[in-house]
């Protein structure tokens, strides 16, 4: 789980804590719209591309954008997705799920993403198709961090995107 955190504390003799509170929700929306913007990027290349969701928090999540005003949870429910990001560890032999069964690939495959990268590009699998019993050291997959790089670059942005706002208003 994938935390950012605000806390802005502001005497309530110089500004109108009403139109600040306003001012952190809207900047609060704004953010978890940017954030689930970054994940669908991550994602666009694919023919069935899963789509990260916005609610407001209510416990247990997978990556959440808050402070003490209101907080949002982005989430992307997708199997593939969590293999994608968090990876899969290596086999030294896959055999199939059948007794008698054959696994069925392709023989070439290039990722349509990358390690610690926010982005997707073309990609696929090419080459004529195979099939065997048992393939053995399977390399995995290897784990993309997308979650730990949007947190990253949010840390990175969320100050100026709140300094920006509340200078903007008052």
């Amino acid at each position: 789980m994938t935390r950012l955190a605000l806390q802005v504390i502001v005497p309530r003799q110089l500004f109108d804590v009403a139109q600040v509170i306003r001012i952190l929700e809207n900047s609060v929306e704004g953010v978890a719209k940017d954030i689930k913007i970054d994940f669908d990027v991550t994602a666009q290349a694919w023919s069935d591309a899963p789509k990260a969701t916005i609610k407001k928090a209510s416990g247990g999540t997978t990556f959440a954008v808050s402070s003490r005003i209101g907080s949002r949870e982005i989430i992307m429910i997708d199997e593939r997705y969590g293999w994608v990001n968090d990876g899969v560890p290596g086999r030294a032999e896959l055999t199939p799920r059948k007794p008698g069964g054959v696994l069925v690939f392709p023989a070439n495959y290039k990722a349509k993403t990358t390690v610690r990268s926010i982005s997707s590009q073309s990609g696929g699998s090419f080459g004529p198709v195979i099939f065997r019993k048992v393939v053995r050291n399977w390399p995995g997959i290897k784990a993309r961090h997308f979650d730990e790089e949007i947190a990253k670059k949010w840390n990175r942005l969320l100050p100026g995107v709140i300094q920006r706002a509340i200078l903007s208003e008052l």
